[in-house]
């Protein structure tokens, strides 16, 4: 009887005495889910230091959108400069507006004011002329596919017509 006691009260001890990890109080954050260690490396309100780091991540987004936006029209002026610095804005605009949504666009230049411009959709070529100094366009017409333009029309260089067609 004496012997079980014993063992039960040394059992009790020593069960109670492993709730507490070895030398949990000398170190630093060893036990990080303690409530003191928590928040220890974190910006929060409790440290009074939340505002530096929002404003500083607003700003730096600002600034990173602004560098990205700067790139994109850099490359736009740069393509538009490269391909198009030859001929003036309004034919461009003209001519992806009358081959709107159609491929294998060209465009040919008959007199100092008109050009005529070919291209293929839905199955069908079309040609129609186009006047961008006073703004107008011609009749649209559809002509075969073994069309060709007379002789003296000079053929705009196909690198122009990388417009995009809206």
């Amino acid at each position: 009887m004496r012997r079980i006691i014993t063992t039960i009260i040394l059992s009790l001890f020593l069960m109670s005495g492993t709730g507490v990890a070895f030398a949990d109080k000398h170190h630093k954050h060893h036990d990080k889910d303690r409530y003191e260690y928590r928040y220890d490396r974190k910006h929060s309100s409790k440290h009074h230091k939340h505002h530096y780091d929002d404003d500083d991540d607003y700003y730096k987004h600002l600034k990173k959108a602004r560098k990205a936006e700067k790139k994109y029209w850099k490359e736009r002026r740069k393509i538009e400069h490269k391909y198009h610095k030859d001929y003036d804005r309004q034919l461009r605009k003209m001519v992806a507006y009358a081959a709107r949504g159609g491929r294998d666009v060209k465009v040919w230049r008959v007199s100092d004011d008109t050009y005529v411009v070919k291209y293929l959709r839905g199955g069908r070529y079309y040609t129609q002329r186009l006047y961008p100094y006073s703004g107008r366009y011609g009749s649209r017409g559809v002509v075969n596919v073994n069309w060709n333009p007379l002789s003296s029309w000079t053929l705009l260089p196909s690198i122009n017509i990388n417009i995009p067609l809206d």
